[in-house]
């Protein structure tokens, strides 16, 4: 629940929480206009005291009803673990400051080596471009230079997904240290494949997108994307169910379709060309991977700016409960030190 504003956003983290203090509100108000014998008087305090003879205490108890519902409120609020989102740290109180996410699912399967855009292209042998890893492993290096402030991972899926790197903003090497081997002989004097082509082999999306929401799902940060480059051949089916299922959980997803067929395509369209936060970006050169991922450094731009940079969150646990502490001295002050006072 999170109620925005221009400068501010108030969330509460646990808003169900709050319903536990409804029956002892209930209470409170039931108690206080339950009917009594209409010969009975309302005294304040502990029904009577003295001070110039019997005084009625109606309002006195519906001001006192007022502040106790105001603190069983306070403390349901308190256990929904409210929070303060601004543009700007504040002054007092831990601050914890939120970064955008962007985590790489990356296919390694053995199709990736063939030549992006086929093996033929416009009637030549396409033998000199980059296959579909060398070109996808240029633009994140690329994107992991251009966000240095920003939380990066990765996973990488073949017969079965690895996440290789939690998403952190300690990314030392742009992920030259995971991706630098390649995936074929890399150095002629190697007497042995890179660790990538020995993990390459099937294409376990489904796995890899279910791993990707498990490590989504729950990171504090301003943005939370998914950028899965694959080439969507064979697993269309698993695609979308994953996607699916990240969608439901609020997780943006770009999708880069590397010579992926047209049925594929065409499949995957006609499911979600409604969703604004899942983008489809077929890709059949390097030129295109290029253009896609700078249009997806413009989406990503644009998203930031919509929250308004509301990027600094204090937990206000602390302030909800000095209030709470400061209404309830203020009740014991006007209410309970002066009734309980003997009077001669």
């Amino acid at each position: 629940m999170e109620l925005n504003f221009s400068f501010l956003a108030i969330s509460l983290n646990n808003p169900e929480l709050i319903l536990l203090a409804l029956p002892v509100l209930i209470l409170c108000i039931w108690q206080n206009r339950r009917r009594v014998d209409k010969n009975a008087i309302r005294f304040g305090g502990l029904k009577y005291y003295l001070d110039n003879g019997l005084i009625k205490a109606n309002n006195r108890q519906n001001y006192r009803l007022i502040i106790v519902s105001s603190l069983i409120l306070i403390a349901g609020i308190i256990y929904s673990f409210p929070e303060l989102r601004t543009s700007r740290p504040l002054l007092i109180g831990p601050v914890e400051e939120l970064r955008p996410v962007y985590l790489f699912a990356l296919d390694v399967s053995g199709s990736m080596t063939e030549p992006l855009g086929g093996y033929v292209v416009e009637g030549q042998l396409n033998l000199n471009g980059p296959n579909r890893y060398q070109a996808s492993e240029k633009e994140i290096f690329e994107f992991a230079e251009n966000h240095p402030n920003a939380h990066l991972g990765m996973i990488l899926f073949s017969i079965q997904p690895m996440l290789v790197r939690w998403p952190t903003i300690h990314t030392q090497f742009n992920f030259h240290d995971v991706l630098g081997e390649g995936m074929r002989f890399t150095n002629p004097m190697r007497k042995r494949t890179s660790q990538l082509a020995q993990f390459a082999g099937g294409t376990a999306t489904l796995a890899g997108l279910n791993m990707s929401k498990e490590t989504l799902i729950n990171q504090r940060s301003s943005t939370r994307s998914l950028i899965l480059i694959g080439d969507l051949i064979d697993n269309i089916d698993e695609v979308i169910e994953g996607i699916r299922d990240l969608h439901e959980h609020n997780i943006y997803v770009h999708v880069i379709a590397l010579d992926a067929p047209e049925e594929s395509l065409g499949m995957f369209l006609s499911i979600f060309d409604d969703q604004e936060s899942i983008r489809l970006y077929p890709v059949n050169s390097a030129a295109e991977l290029e253009e896609t991922f700078n249009h997806i450094e413009s989406i990503e731009s644009q998203r930031l700016t919509q929250g308004a940079s509301l990027n600094y969150v204090q937990d206000m646990q602390w302030l909800v409960s000095l209030l709470g502490f400061f209404i309830a001295i203020a009740m014991m002050i006007l209410f309970e030190t002066r009734l309980h006072k003997s009077h001669y």
